[in-house]
């Protein structure tokens, strides 16, 4: 009892005072104690970054707080900064978890980046257990980079980096060198958009957007599955230059997407491609009349539309992307999908999946998004791009739509349920519907060969 009295004066003064590190539950004394005997834990704090691993209290660890909770969710003990534990800690025999983070909240977009881990332990009656909290970074950085270029061509820009959730991050002319965006990114999210709106020197405005994929990236932290979905530790840092620059007319932009991992700055992959930028009102055709295309109204461009898509069976070398970029500058109110199947397997495949008829509703479709892996446009989106690579894998399962293709040379079929069907193609039909109920439609064919 003298022992307890001593630990309920320590905790009294230290709430008086404000000075103690930590606070201890009474679980860790008296009855429980001598019914099921304890053990003592040593513990350290360390983060990690994809490129190392510190395995003591280091100085990005310092300052954070860290609590050690038992296996029915009571903290049993608690520390302001991981620099206040004491070399050891005695505890109750039985199963704890013990967790530290950066100090605060970890919000939806910040301006540093935010560590967090954790770790189940088992204390044993009277033996030393030791164990290290590594906190991994569970936001991810988002930089966007202007080329000399690009300022010297624009005046006033928006880009927009998007995974589907709120608060996207964004950028502007009020800061031509912007700091980092350190950004949560949300539940599998497997592509990210880029949506960029700028007026020229010419006073045009114009319109851009690309897709990157986090299959993209090779590596990250070596705990983590990183080969579908963005997750914490990741970047991407984005660095745009117009392309074509005569006179103040701007045709197109050249983009680098790197995608390196926490703060190491390795560069992992460099994607560089040319985006065509789109005028946001359409200029008066040669005969003087205006364009059919009401102002404002949706727009679907992809660079397979006019040639298709062709890939072949056996070399599975299907296009790494074919995005279907879709502007709706009044919001989407609706995307529907029509997929015609080129081979019997696939048709039976996409009837199962509802993308006949009238066609399957993208918007707010979580269920279809969490299937195949991809994010679906949402209520109002201005902007939206429909990565039609992410059925590349699924089609490739039953086989050429060739029919020429469709049986080997001993008449065996070739894919899942295969078989001439006088079809030599799948075939997207899409449409979309903006909230003043103006539409605009395209068709996307794909065709395998054996």
């Amino acid at each position: 009892m003298c022992m307890k009295r001593n630990y309920i004066f320590l905790f009294c003064a230290a709430t008086l005072f404000s000075l103690g590190a930590c606070e201890m539950s009474d679980e860790l004394s008296g009855d429980k104690e001598e019914k099921v005997g304890t053990g003592t834990l040593e513990l350290n704090v360390a983060t990690k970054t994809p490129s190392a691993l510190t395995r003591t209290v280091d100085a990005a660890a310092a300052d954070f707080p860290v609590t050690i909770t038992n296996s029915e969710d009571k903290v049993v003990a608690s520390y302001t900064k991981a620099t206040d534990l004491p070399s050891s800690i005695k505890l109750t025999v039985g199963d704890y978890t013990v967790a530290a983070h950066t100090p605060g909240d970890l919000i939806r977009t910040m301006s540093a980046p935010y560590y967090g881990g954790s770790v189940d332990l088992p204390i044993t009656k009277d033996v030393t257990t030791e164990r290290t909290v590594t906190c991994t970074m569970q936001n991810s950085r988002i930089e966007v980079n202007y080329d000399p270029t690009f300022l010297e061509n624009f005046t006033s820009w928006t880009v927009t980096v998007n995974d589907g959730g709120e608060n996207a991050p964004s950028f502007d002319e009020k800061n031509t060198d912007p700091a980092p965006v350190y950004l949560l990114f949300g539940d599998k999210v497997a592509t990210v958009n880029v949506d960029i709106k700028a007026v020229t020197i010419k006073d045009e405005t114009v319109s851009a957007s690309f897709a990157l994929t986090k299959a993209d990236a090779t590596e990250g932290y070596d705990n983590v599955e990183n080969g579908t979905y963005f997750v914490g530790g990741d970047a991407i840092i984005i660095t745009l230059k117009p392309t074509e620059m005569l006179e103040g007319s701007v045709s197109g932009l050249n983009y680098s997407a790197q995608i390196v991992f926490g703060e190491t700055e390795e560069n992992v992959v460099i994607v560089v491609d040319d985006v065509p930028l789109v005028a946001d009102d359409e200029e008066e055709g040669e005969d003087g009349n205006e364009d059919d295309n009401p102002t404002g109204a949706p727009k679907l461009t992809c660079d397979a539309f006019t040639s298709g898509v062709t890939f072949s069976y056996s070399g599975k070398n299907f296009p790494s992307a074919t995005d279907v970029v879709i502007s709706a500058p009044k919001g989407i109110a609706s995307l529907k999908v029509v997929i015609e199947g080129g081979n019997p397997g696939f048709t039976a495949a996409v009837e199962d999946l509802n993308f006949i008829g009238e066609g399957r509703e993208l918007v707010g479709d979580t269920e279809l998004g969490e299937s195949l892996v991809m994010n679906m446009p949402s209520d109002g989106d201005t902007n939206y791009t429909f990565p039609i690579a992410g059925f590349y894998s699924m089609m490739n399962i039953y086989g050429p739509t060739v029919d020429a293709d469709s049986t080997d040379e001993s008449g065996k079929s070739v894919g899942l349920n295969n078989a001439a069907d006088s079809k030599n193609s799948h075939v997207f039909k899409m449409l979309v519907t903006d909230k003043e109920g103006q539409t605009a439609s395209a068709e996307l064919s794909v065709t395998i060969t054996k």
